[in-house]
């Protein structure tokens, strides 16, 4: 079986607060972008063999392979399921690591979704995500794979029923340099602290000043306006870090775009543009000035 699990990007992105289990609840948009992809086949092994094995191919990867989330995917399902055969994983990455795409999420719940109706397991799309957010707050999203707003550690989800971004054309641009989650978050706990050591009315209006992600999906926002526009928070955090990622959203909008952003914690910026050919033109002259970036749009 073969499948093609896609990126996503985040449509706006707030963090809200610091939970007692030290993770944060946040809210977002999120959606898939089919044409930035990894290629995973899944065979099943023959004869007596009881061993699931992983072949990795495309960007070369840091972790370790036996701790790849495919394989997790695949050894969470063997725990409930004790008779699921063995298999063998190709997974080839075309999706970068480290630059709020998703990649690795991605490949796990399609690996979830591929041995389920490889095997006829008979999971429904609720259990499939039930597992899936066992496996890491991403996960969830894949399994239905559809512009979805997102609350609490990224498992709450809800389909939109519609693309936001609907008749734009889309640039990825990924830097050469990485931003880890931790790095990221770790700028915007500083604020949070602030903010939680007001009081009474000022913190409040602190608070609902900041426009709510789902009300913006609810309603049509305007390109370049700040009170219709998504923003990420993570750009407060990662911009004063990292000047050259803050650069390529500038640079984006300085080509053309309607609406720049970084996705997730980043490292990869993004930008929407009203017609193809001012995308193309964008592309060529993010190629002349920032040689050491990889761009991914659909030709």
């Amino acid at each position: 079986m073969r499948l093609s699990p896609p990126c996503k990007i985040n449509f706006g992105l707030r963090v809200l607060r610091r939970r007692p289990d030290g993770y944060h609840d946040l809210e977002s948009i999120f959606l898939p972008v089919p044409f930035l992809h990894d290629d995973l086949e899944l065979t099943r092994l023959a004869g007596s063999a009881r061993e699931t094995t992983l072949s990795l191919g495309g960007i070369p990867l840091d972790d370790d392979a036996a701790d790849n989330l495919c394989l997790r995917a695949y050894h969470l399902l063997k725990a409930d399921f004790p008779d699921l055969p063995a298999v063998h994983i190709k997974l080839h990455k075309r999706i970068p690591f480290g630059a709020g795409l998703g990649g690795g999420s991605s490949d796990a719940a399609f690996t979830l979704k591929g041995l389920n109706e490889l095997f006829g397991l008979g999971l429904d799309e609720a259990e499939l995500e039930r597992y899936a957010a066992r496996l890491g707050a991403d996960c969830p999203f894949f399994i239905r794979c559809v512009p979805a707003f997102v609350e609490g550690i990224g498992d709450r989800l809800t389909p939109l029923g519609y693309n936001p971004i609907e008749g734009r054309h889309l640039l990825l641009v990924k830097p050469p340099e990485a931003v880890s989650t931790r790095e990221a978050y770790a700028g915007l706990d500083a604020k949070m602290e602030v903010m939680e050591n007001m009081e009474g009315m000022e913190r409040i209006e602190s608070i609902t000043s900041i426009p709510s992600i789902n009300s913006i999906s609810q309603s049509a926002w305007t390109p370049k306006s700040s009170a219709r526009t998504p923003g990420n928070d993570f750009e407060a955090s990662v911009f004063p870090r990292h000047p050259a990622i803050a650069q390529l959203k500038a640079d984006l909008y300085a080509l053309g775009a309607c609406y720049a952003s970084m996705s997730g914690s980043g490292s990869v910026v993004y930008g929407l543009f009203e017609d193809a050919g001012t995308l193309r033109a964008a592309a060529q002259r993010l190629r002349q000035g920032h040689p050491d970036c990889q761009l991914f749009y659909e030709e």
